[in-house]
């Protein structure tokens, strides 16, 4: 939404011969910034998950007929968070 008129301001800005650089410049930088965005939304959706998946995951295998000794052994399967604990 804002990259064409900030494109365009930053290379209304830059000398003629130096405007190359200077989209150079800015495509690494979008760039960089894109994956490292991507990197933060990542990790946090993934810190924030780790907590509520293996219980989430043995209620959810229980109520699709898995045995309630079953289900438990596999959500345990996945790492468990610091401090967490499975309820049975």
């Amino acid at each position: 939404m804002f990259a064409s008129p900030n494109t365009a301001s930053i290379m209304s800005a830059v000398l003629a011969d130096q405007r190359s650089v200077a989209a150079g410049v800015r495509a690494t930088f979008q760039n960089s910034g894109t994956a490292l965005s991507d990197a933060v939304f990542f990790a946090l959706m993934i810190a924030g998950l780790a907590a509520s998946l293996p219980g989430t995951l043995m209620s959810g295998l229980q109520q699709h007929g898995v045995s309630h000794a079953a289900a438990p052994q596999a959500a345990a399967v996945l790492p468990e968070p610091r401090g967490a604990q499975l309820e049975c």
